[in-house]
């Protein structure tokens, strides 16, 4: 069996450039980042495909929140639930990968033309200085620590993530 190859980055040179595309989110979630993505390029003009390997009523908190929000148009997005389609993939302009997704040996990945993660995104269209810190233990605190250290020094500091 050939190994997959994975395609490079959705290419956006500016937030106009969403408009008009159409985006495929894999993994809604429950923590937020699935539905932060969802309004993001709704916000912004894309046709936004979810789709999740969980039920609607697993992802029930999650669904709720964004059928109830009413800054979204709701008529460029769908829903695949407790499966995967290889076509969402193949016709996707840009999937967006949840973090808890596994790439490695993924054919729905292998037949995206762009991949993209929530944090990639952010990280493309954001102006401010960021700080990050990844690994296995103590990110929590870790990033906690940070964030009132620089508020105490005087900074204006945002605190986002899985903070537990």
């Amino acid at each position: 069996m050939e190994p997959y190859v994975y395609p490079e980055g959705c290419v956006f040179k500016s937030l106009s450039d969403i408009a008009g595309k159409k985006i495929t989110v894999m993994g809604l979630g429950l923590n937020g980042g699935g539905e932060a993505c969802v309004k993001f390029f709704l916000k912004h003009g894309a046709t936004v495909t979810v789709t999740d390997m969980k039920s609607a009523e697993q992802l029930m908190p999650t669904l709720k929140r964004l059928a109830e929000d009413s800054a979204i148009d709701k008529t460029r997005l769908s829903y695949v639930l407790g499966q995967h389609r290889i076509e969402d993939f193949e016709n996707a302009d840009c999937v967006i990968k949840n973090p808890g997704v596994k790439i490695q040996g993924n054919k729905y990945l292998a037949a995206a033309k762009a991949i993209e993660t929530d944090l990639s995104i952010f990280l493309h269209f954001t102006k401010a200085p960021i700080i990050a810190v990844t690994g296995s233990k103590g990110k929590s605190s870790t990033v906690s620590a940070i964030h009132y250290g620089l508020l105490g020094a005087g900074f204006q500091s945002y605190l986002g993530g899985n903070i537990t």
